[in-house]
């Protein structure tokens, strides 16, 4: 029984109307995208004569079940689609504590004498995953020009991390500066660091193996000398402006940008702080390094940012911006060239602009020929919630300034700025200290749509390859995001990762990282050098403060192969059918006993297995019987709740009472499996009491021989009073079935109307807390990349209970649609139907739903058929669900049982799942079929990048 509900009336929220159109060229919905991968025919509408933005797409449909094609109000839902293979991704999560057990066949165990089932003993707690931060949807009444959407939780997001396969098999994935750093330049998997008061130059190709390290000297002359020898590699000469008496002063001497030229690796420029001083180094003979040239007043205060701002269509003209903390802006051309177009800074004047103070971000644009801008360079800046826009090349009466653009009621201060390539006039991305990112327009400079992130600062973006393959988004919590943005307004989130924490390892999965182990990741490179000379797209991610550097593979490679090799399983597996019966009661601590007063056809375990001419669900027996129950013992008795507590407080066993209902619900449904199918042997494989949950699994013995060994393992998590109490949670059961991986939850969530968010939590709590014994032994039984370890790992999830979820509308207008049977006016109420649909971080996205075609399962009067009379009067629901995730799952029956001695009503559904064998030589060789494939898509993308970058022809 739940708590006091409240029982208000929900109004219909409007949609809030879309006011302006995406950037050209129009990127498809994902609509069109389906059709065009059935090769239909749907061709887009071109702009108008006028140059302005097509329509908007139509969001995309949901997408229903085969089994629920009629649902009127798309109640069924199927699995998201899944993106692109190269855009396939996943999270990688340390453990953390819940209870688990585990068991196979030929392990020990007790064996009743009475019943004949195997009872599985308890085991020591094991670690529990941290739970994913819960992202937060932003209201959408924000800027005129702008319009907010959120992003979706990819269902199948991959866990391994997004690690390069390159040879040699040394190379290296975490490499440490000695130090914090002020900057970094990477070009070629040649790193060149600045810390305060040294430079480094590493190989990450080689174990991150140190080619060169050089101090800054201090004194009335600066010198940048070898570490590594007694002798100076580099004598610069320059002395000193400040006055004697702050000659000792070491502040005039820290490097405050670094800039490596893209075409070339060998030259390094270099700007010290307060002198506005800029050199350029040569590094091709390390460990010594040379200097090609410098300008001692190349700028009149400090220099902030240095940026290539070579047009990538145009590679034989290059040029370089610097700008300084006081808005002066230098541009050194092909005026300045010398031998081999290389720039030099003695040679020729700079161009001197102006721009405004103090920008904290800069970033060059090259907007698409199609904008009428072909081979213009923007520089935008922003500092504070102001963007700026400048064409520092444009001969122009009205200067070199654009516009500019407040972000106040938009977004946060600006962070950082990426994208914008000519490539496919693809947008330019700003992230925010607010945890949001804008798109704009790289042509018009017109912000386009928010997407909110979270709550944690984007302190770093990243466009490795274009609009189509991902955006890198780093957080200030360690973390990095991958999103999928080909469809413009419903961005897939394919992948979540720890990248840097202070100990060097991996931070958790929790959105928020591990306390005093998180490190800001500063920044993130993509290596087009690296790209055109190994095929291969390396995304070097820093974090500044610890100087710890990391290496991650741009294209997702792995994710493509592994995903090449799943969709081809039929080549290396054989199948059987099998039928799995999945049944859920809210028993109000209801006693056996009770049901025994009621007739044969009442008790709800004969309306599930007893075959009659109302009950033809059950084709053969069940291979598998999962049947959880939640409320086993009285919630809202005061005195049962403070003696639980305080049994989990002193870490004893749960309650004498507690155990005794557990053993004889278990006993009743031993008798009545017994009774029902006389000729069937079922071994039990679970009884797991959390509180008031519990759960009994059983399987048919000739099916139990066929688990792998140590493959049957139970977890538990509390969810109740912030997790410390069990009388609201989860009980998950891990099968390991031939090939196949079977995940089992039951859960009780969290009551009252208009908990939805706390509800929400529960969600993510049971699905990422409960946590099994890892199996990495197994090979090509688990899915997302992961281990069994955690629940989405698995390939068939049936995820159960009391979820608790409301209908929002009037009392008097439940009951009358009930009368009708209206069930799909209750439907487009429905709470858990709203979460599916408008909530694209919600937690069960993914998961799947048959077609409910039966009356609200709760509240009703004990003993009764006539819906809540009390004084609350709570508006019936259908709190009681059956979801599953699976892409062998096929539903053949979703139905709710008559028994009236709880205030809800059972719930059952029966499955058909594809149980697989694998071929593992058929296996190899379907591997060897992904490599092959993968190297001739991802050359064919390195070629497409380079040309849009300039680096082909």
């Amino acid at each position: 029984m739940d708590g006091s509900d409240s029982s208000a009336t929900t109004s219909p929220s409007e949609t809030p109307k879309r006011r302006r159109p995406p950037p050209p060229p129009p990127p498809v919905s994902r609509r069109d995208r389906d059709k065009e991968r059935d090769s239909e025919s749907n061709p887009a509408k071109s702009p108008d004569e006028r140059g302005a933005a097509p329509p908007l797409p139509l969001r995309p449909a949901p997408t229903v079940t085969t089994a629920s094609t009629d649902d009127a109000v798309g109640h069924a839902r199927a699995p998201v689609v899944p993106p692109r293979p190269v855009a396939s991704s996943g999270s990688q999560g340390s453990l953390g504590g819940g209870a688990s057990t585990s068991m196979g066949p030929g392990a020990s165990g007790s064996m009743s004498s009475t019943t004949g089932f195997a009872s599985l003993p308890r085991s020591a707690a094991l670690p529990v995953t941290p739970t994913r931060t819960s992202m937060v949807p932003m209201s959408p009444q924000i800027a005129s020009q702008s319009q907010l959407f959120k992003y979706s939780v990819a269902a199948n997001m991959n866990r391994d991390l997004p690690q390069h396969q390159m040879a040699p098999s040394g190379f290296s994935h975490d490499h440490v500066h000695k130090g914090s750093l002020r900057c970094l330049a990477v070009n070629g998997l040649l790193a060149v660091t600045v810390g305060e008061k040294h430079l480094r130059v590493y190989a990450l190709n080689s174990n991150g193996k140190e080619l060169g390290a050089f101090s800054f000297a201090s004194g009335s002359s600066s010198q940048l000398n070898s570490m590594g020898g007694s002798t100076s590699s580099l004598s610069l000469d320059r002395h000193s402006t400040t006055s004697s008496a702050n000659s000792n002063s070491n502040d005039q001497f820290k490097a405050s940008a670094v800039r490596n030229m893209i075409d070339s690796s060998n030259q390094v420029w270099l700007a010290i702080e307060k002198t506005g001083e800029l050199l350029s180094l040569d590094i091709s003979q390390l460990p010594s390094a040379f200097p090609i040239s410098d300008r001692r007043t190349a700028h009149a205060s400090t220099i902030t940012h240095i940026l290539n701002a070579t047009h990538p269509l145009f590679p034989e003209s290059p040029e370089m911006w610097t700008l300084d903390d006081q808005g002066g802006l230098r541009v050194w051309n092909s005026g300045n060239s010398g031998q081999d177009g290389v720039i030099s800074l003695s040679r020729g004047l700079a161009r001197t602009l102006r721009v405004a103070k103090s920008q904290s971000v800069a970033h060059v644009v090259c907007p698409a020929a199609s904008s009428g801008s072909a081979g213009a360079r923007f520089l935008w800046t922003a500092g504070g919630k102001t963007l700026e826009v400048h064409e520092p090349n444009k001969d122009s009466p009205q200067g070199v300034f654009r516009t500019r653009v407040d972000v106040t009621g938009t977004a946060g201060n600006f962070v950082c700025l990426a994208g914008g390539s000519c490539a496919d006039g693809a947008p330019v991305y700003s992230g925010h200290d607010d945890g949001k990112v804008v798109v704009w327009e790289s042509g018009t400079y017109v912000k386009r749509y928010v997407v909110s992130t979270g709550i944690y600062k984007v302190t770093s973006l990243c466009v490795p390859a274009g609009r189509s393959r991902g955006l890198w988004c780093g957080f200030g919590t360690g973390r990095i995001s991958i999103f999928d943005t080909t469809v413009w307004d419903s961005w897939v989130l394919v992948r979540e990762f720890g990248a840097h924490s202070v100990g060097g390892g991996v931070v958790g999965s929790a959105g928020a990282a591990v306390a005093g182990n998180s490190a800001v990741v500063g920044c993130m490179i993509a290596d087009t050098k690296a790209l055109a000379t190994t095929g291969n797209l390396y995304v070097i991610s820093c974090a500044m403060e610890i100087g710890q550097l990391k290496v991650w593979d741009g294209f997702l490679t792995k994710d493509w192969k592994d995903t090449y090799t799943k969709d081809r399983e039929e080549l290396y597996s054989s199948y059987r059918d099998m039928s799995v019966f999945v049944g859920s009661w809210n028993i109000n601590a209801s006693k056996p006993d009770a049901l025994d007063s009621l007739p044969r056809g009442d008790q709800v375990f004969h309306q599930w297995f007893q075959p009659s001419p109302s009950n033809q669900t059950l084709p053969q027996p069940p291979s598998i019987i999962a049947i959880g129950f939640q409320e086993l013992v009285d919630l809202e008795s005061k005195k049962a709740n403070a003696k639980q507590m305080l049994i989990q407080a002193v870490g004893a066993k749960n309650s004498k009472s507690g155990e005794n209902r557990m053993s004889a619900w278990k006993e009743k449904i031993v008798s009545v499996l017994r009774e029902c199918f006389p000729s069937e042997n079922y071994r039990l494989l679970e009884c797991h009491q959390l509180f008031g949950l519990f759960q009994c699994v059983f399987m048919r013995e000739e099916e139990y021989y066929r688990c792998k060994p140590g493959s049957i393992s139970v977890s538990q998590v509390k969810t109740g009073m912030g997790g410390l109490h069990g009388n609201k949670g989860g009980i998950g059961l891990r099968i390991v079935l031939d090939d196949s991986s079977f995940c089992f939850v039951n859960c009780h969530m969290a009551a009252h109307q208009s908990h939805v968010s706390a509800r929400n939590q529960d969600v993510l709590s049971i699905r990422d807390q409960i946590s099994f014994a890892p199996m990495r032994q197994l090979d090509g039984v688990f899915a997302q990349a992961g281990d069994g370890s955690l629940v989405l790992d698995h390939e068939n999830i049936f995820f159960s209970g009391d979820l608790n979820y409301r209908i929002d509308m009037d009392r008097d207008r439940v009951m009358s649609h009930i009368k009708m049977q209206n069930w799909g006016e209750l439907l487009a109420k429905d709470q858990l139907t709203d979460q599916f649909t408008a909530n694209a971080q919600f937690g069960l996205r993914g998961f799947s739903e048959g077609r409910i075609q039966f009356a609200p399962t709760f509240k009703y009067d004990l003993n009764s058929t006539t819906y809540d009379t009390s004084e609350k009067k709570r508006v019936p629901a259908w709190c009681d669900r059956i979801l599953w995730k699976g892409r062998h799952i096929t539903q053949l029956d979703y139905s709710r049982a008559e028994c009236n001695i709880s205030d809800h009503r059972p719930v059952s559904s029966t499955f058909r799942v594809r149980v697989k064998e694998i071929d593992f030589d058929a296996l190899e060789r379907v591997r060897a079929l992904a490599v092959t494939a993968s190297n001739e898509h991802f050359g064919n993308v390195a070629a497409e990048v380079l040309r849009g970058k300039g680096a082909l022809s």
